[in-house]
C-alpha cells in the first residue's frame, strides 16, 4: 500500500510540475508575441548599414535559451545577429505590478514566474533581487558563446 501511494505521489509531482512547465509557455506565448511576422518591408542593406539599439528586453524572465532561435517574443541571439543589432540591453526584473494602481501594487507576478520551475532555486523569486544573479549568469553565457562579436558591458 505504501509502495503505491508513493508511485502515485511520484506521479502526481511529475504532472504537477510538466503542468507549472506548460503554464509559464503558455503565459510568455500569450503576452510576449510578435504582432506583425516577417518577411518585413525594411531592406536588409538598410539593416546592414545602421548602428542599431534595443535598449530594453525582458527576454531573460522566461527562461528561454536565448541561443536558438525562437518564434516567441522578439529577442534571441541568431535573430539579433541577422537584424545587425548591435547593441542589445537585457534588463533584469525584480518586480513587476500586475495592474498599474497608483495606491497599491503587488510584486507577485515576478514571483510566481520566478517559482515555476524555470529558475535555479525557489528561493531565487523569493527575494526582490533573487532575480539578478541568475540572470547575470545567463547574459555571461550568451556572450561567451561567440567572444569575437558579443561583449557584455557591466555597469
Amino acid at each position: 500500500m505504501i509502495k503505491k501511494l508513493t508511485w502515485i505521489s511520484a506521479i502526481l509531482v511529475l504532472l504537477l510540475g510538466s503542468g507549472i512547465l506548460a503554464a509559464t509557455q503558455l503565459v510568455e506565448t500569450r503576452y510576449n508575441k510578435v504582432r506583425t511576422p516577417p518577411p518585413y518591408s525594411v531592406k536588409s542593406e538598410l539593416h546592414q548599414s545602421l548602428f542599431i539599439a534595443d535598449l530594453h528586453a525582458d527576454s531573460l524572465l522566461w527562461g528561454r535559451d536565448l541561443l536558438k532561435r525562437s518564434t516567441i517574443g522578439h529577442v534571441d541571439l541568431p535573430r539579433l545577429q541577422e537584424a545587425n543589432v548591435s547593441l542589445q540591453v537585457f534588463t533584469v526584473v525584480t518586480t513587476a505590478p500586475r495592474r498599474l494602481n497608483v495606491n497599491q501594487n503587488s510584486s507577485e507576478t515576478v514571483r510566481t514566474l520566478t517559482s515555476s520551475g524555470r529558475w535555479p532555486s525557489p528561493s531565487t523569486g523569493r527575494q526582490t533581487l533573487g532575480t539578478a544573479p541568475n540572470n547575470a549568469r545567463c547574459t555571461r553565457q550568451l556572450a561567451s558563446t561567440n567572444s569575437k562579436r558579443n561583449r557584455m558591458a557591466l555597469s
